[in-house]
C-alpha cells in the first residue's frame, strides 16, 4: 500500500510517497518524481542526495555525459549554483592528471628495467606538477571559458550567461576520465573535451555544430596561418638581403 512506505534513513513506517518523513523530515519522492528526473536529464551530480553517495553520483553523471551529451548539456540550468560543476571539473580533472602520472611512471620505469639500469631518471617535474594540478584545472577552465564567452560575442553568437558557459566548460572536464585508458588515453581524452565543448556551445547558446566550430577553431587557424606567413616573409627578406644564413640559424 501506499501508507506503507519505509523511510531509508531512519526506519519510520506508515507515510504516504512523495511527503517527508514525520520522524526525520527526509523527501521521500514517488515514481512519478523519478521518472521525471530521467526524462528531464538532470544532472545527478546536481542532485542534493548526491552527497550520501558521491562516488556513484560522480560515476552516473560521466556516464551521463558520454552517454548523451545533448541532452546533458541541455540540463546545464543558468539559474543554478556553480559549485557543483566546480567541484566536478575538479575531480575528473585531477583524477585525469593522476592516471596520466601513474601511467607515465609505469611506463618509464618498464623502459628502464629493459634498457637495464638508471637510463631513465625519474623527473621530479611530474610530482610537483600534479601537486599544484588544481590550480593548473581551474585556470584553464577560466581561460578556456572566458576565450569562448568573448568569441561568442565577437560574433554575435552569444545566446546565454558567462555563468552557463563556465558551467559548461567545468561538465567538458569530464572528459579527463579518459585518461584512465593506457595509451590511448592521452589522445582520447582531448579529443573527447573538443567534441564536449562544441555540443555544449550548440545546446547551450542556440547555435550549429558549423558555427561553434569556426568560433572556437578558425582564430587558431587564422593566427597560425599568419605566422606562417610572416615567417615566410621573414626568410625572404632575410635571404635578399645577404643575411639568410645567419637569419636562419637563429631559426
Amino acid at each position: 500500500m501506499e501508507n506503507d512506505v519505509n523511510c531509508p534513513k531512519c526506519g519510520f513506517t506508515g507515510f504516504a510517497l512523495s511527503s517527508a518523513c514525520p520522524a526525520c523530515g527526509n523527501i521521500i519522492p514517488g515514481p512519478g518524481a523519478a521518472r521525471q528526473r530521467l526524462s528531464t536529464g538532470a544532472i545527478p551530480w546536481e542532485d542534493p542526495r548526491s552527497r550520501e553517495k558521491p562516488l556513484s553520483s560522480i560515476i552516473a553523471t560521466i556516464g551521463r555525459l558520454f552517454a548523451s551529451p545533448t541532452l546533458f548539456f541541455g540540463a546545464v540550468k543558468e539559474s543554478s549554483p556553480i559549485t557543483p560543476a566546480f567541484w566536478f571539473a575538479l575531480i575528473t580533472g585531477s583524477f585525469g592528471l593522476l592516471m596520466t602520472f601513474i601511467w607515465t611512471q609505469l611506463i618509464s620505469s618498464t623502459v628502464d628495467i629493459y634498457l637495464s639500469r638508471n637510463l631513465i631518471p625519474y623527473d621530479s617535474s611530474s610530482s610537483i606538477y600534479l601537486a599544484v594540478a588544481p590550480f593548473v584545472i581551474i585556470s584553464q577552465v577560466l581561460i578556456t571559458a572566458l576565450y569562448i564567452h568573448f568569441m561568442l560575442m565577437l560574433f554575435r553568437s552569444r545566446h546565454a550567461s558567462f555563468n552557463s558557459t563556465i558551467k559548461s566548460v567545468l561538465y567538458a572536464e569530464g572528459a579527463m576520465a579518459l585518461q584512465a585508458l593506457p595509451a590511448i588515453g592521452s589522445i582520447a581524452a582531448p579529443v573527447a573535451w573538443l567534441v564536449f565543448i562544441l555540443i555544449a556551445m550548440k545546446t547551450v547558446h542556440k547555435i550549429s555544430i558549423l558555427r561553434a566550430f569556426t568560433v572556437l577553431v578558425v582564430p587558431f587557424l587564422i593566427l597560425a596561418f599568419l605566422a606562417i606567413v610572416a615567417t615566410v616573409f621573414l626568410v625572404l627578406i632575410a635571404l635578399f638581403t645577404g643575411t639568410g644564413l645567419d637569419f636562419l640559424r637563429l631559426l
